[in-house]
């Protein structure tokens, strides 16, 4: 995108004019999640800015969606992501769209999620939303 006679991407713009930003890096296998985040928390980092990725756990297509999988795998995604993401400043959180569709993914249960390793939860199309510390 070309702006003020300035080319780059339409993230990056965005990035420019906001203190955080969350990408919703829609993949469910690590290594499209990954290379979906690169550019935006590298960009972000440059300006000392903060990136939340979120996945998806409702009904989309089957390489974007976590919803067909159980609550272990998408957990072990999430870790995996993190200890990839935190080398970059800008990586600020996980988030998951949405709090129902995950809370019906088989096997979620306290045995299954690390309450060391929260993140942020996300509904979208609900009065209410749930946020980080907000117990």
């Amino acid at each position: 995108m070309t702006r003020n006679g300035v080319t780059k991407p339409l993230s990056h713009f965005v990035i420019d004019n906001v203190d955080k930003v969350t990408i919703m890096d829609y993949q469910n296998t690590i290594n499209p999640i990954l290379s979906g985040a690169l550019d935006h928390l590298v960009y972000a980092s440059s300006l000392n800015k903060k990136v939340t990725i979120a996945f998806e756990t409702g009904p989309e297509g089957p390489t974007v969606t976590f919803k067909t999988m159980n609550a272990t795998y998408l957990e072990s995604i999430i870790a995996l992501a993190k200890a990839n993401f935190s080398a970059y400043a800008s990586f600020d959180s996980i988030a998951i769209h949405d709090y129902n569709n995950y809370n019906n993914l088989s096997e979620v249960n306290t045995s299954v999620i690390d309450p060391a390793n929260p993140r942020d939860l996300y509904m979208w199309y609900e009065p209410v939303a749930i946020l980080p510390g907000a117990g």
